[in-house]
């Protein structure tokens, strides 16, 4: 299985390349077959299953939960995720604030809002006194518990420690986001991002939104500072793939993001607010 930050579980895709960037440079491969009695008695076709390169030790994104190898790992993606966002950089702080108020716009005291992979409640502690009711989902507990803390006595916030990619909700929102590149997350496969915005339009209330962050391709030279500052150590920048020992991280292009709007077929906007991300801004 492949858990993916703030979203849950998902079946391995099968094949033999990167599913990030078309190679075999960054990825193993495990070959999987039958014993061999079964093999004598019926036709089993052999799995291919792709792999993280063993360097990545967590599926570790800039926010929400990812998928942890050892309790280690999970408490190391835990602190970092922490530090950056509690002590975020100056570029960063400025992205974060004008991603608030650009969502702020978005909702109103008689609209609600689900915050997808809602990590530690960032975003849901700002919007909460202009929303009706604000959910956050996340898949691990240490993030729910911490985003539960950090909103602790705002009556309007709600929390659940669920699977994304299976949760059923009660009712559709005004507002659904998804924050911190949660499309560009380390196991993040190429054709789960639309599958999340899929997801994501599917929980929206006609006439609402739904707006994904993501790191954009013209801010790729800020990454090396980005992620020494939190501790991670960035070998190589492929692309717009961010290859580190944590994982690998993923910018997007303006074209990128237009193709997989264009794919729901619904009225939608690039924008950059900061040369650090783009926000895909989805009318349903």
């Amino acid at each position: 299985m492949v858990y993916t930050r703030g979203l849950g579980p998902r079946a391995e895709r099968r094949g033999g390349s990167s599913p990030l960037s078309g190679t075999n440079e960054i990825f193993r491969v495990r070959v999987w077959r039958p014993p061999k009695p079964w093999r004598r008695r019926i036709s089993i076709p052999t799995k291919i299953i792709v792999l993280p390169a063993r360097r990545s030790r967590a599926s570790l994104d800039e926010g929400g939960s990812p998928a942890p190898k050892t309790n280690m790992d999970m408490k190391k993606y835990f602190k970092q995720y922490i530090e950056a966002v509690t002590n975020p950089l100056p570029e960063m702080a400025d992205y974060f604030d004008l991603e608030n108020h650009y969502l702020k716009d978005l909702v109103s005291i008689k609209k609600d809002a689900l915050d997808v992979g809602c990590g530690n409640g960032r975003n849901m502690k700002f919007l909460a006194p202009y929303c009706k009711e604000i959910v956050g989902i996340d898949y691990d507990r240490r993030m729910i518990a911490a985003a539960k803390r950090n909103l602790e006595g705002v009556k309007n916030a709600k929390f659940l420690q669920a699977n994304f990619f299976t949760r059923r909700f009660p009712h559709n929102y005004d507002l659904v986001f998804a924050s911190y590149n949660l499309l560009g997350s380390s196991e993040m496969l190429v054709d789960q991002g639309l599958s999340v915005l899929r997801r994501m339009v599917k929980f929206t209330k006609p006439g609402g939104r739904t707006v994904a962050a993501v790191w954009s391709d013209t801010g790729i030279n800020f990454a090396r500072k980005y992620y020494t500052s939190i501790g991670i150590t960035v070998d190589t920048i492929k692309g717009n793939n961010v290859i580190t020992d944590f994982g690998i991280f993923r910018r997007f292009t303006r074209n990128e993001l237009h193709k997989m709007a264009k794919g729901l077929g619904k009225s939608h906007k690039v924008l950059s607010l900061t040369p650090l991300f783009y926000i895909l801004d989805i009318e349903v």
